[in-house]
């Protein structure tokens, strides 16, 4: 069974599971376009695992970069102001 996640419920689903401060607002919105996007160019469903996402995604501030190994823009899945947020 499939549910149509909304923006609103990608961000309750976090605080919900206890991860309300684990990224930024903008963070969260560019993560959900990113997960609506793989959705459409794969023609398969993303399951919203808030644990799952927590691992595979960071966001951190952008003078943090310097200190990441294996940085790599095109890890970047979107630039937030004064953070990045990454696929890891």
């Amino acid at each position: 069974m499939i549910i149509k996640v909304y923006l609103s419920d990608f961000e309750n689903a976090f605080k919900t599971a206890g991860r309300g401060d684990q990224f930024s607002r903008p963070a969260l919105e560019a993560m959900f376009n990113h997960l609506e996007a793989l959705e459409e160019d794969s023609g398969q469903p993303i399951e919203l695992d808030v644990i799952a996402l927590c691992c595979e995604f960071v966001e951190v501030s952008k003078e943090d970069t310097l200190e990441l190994e294996n940085y790599n823009r095109n890890d970047i899945i979107s630039e937030l102001g004064d953070s990045i947020l990454f696929a890891q």
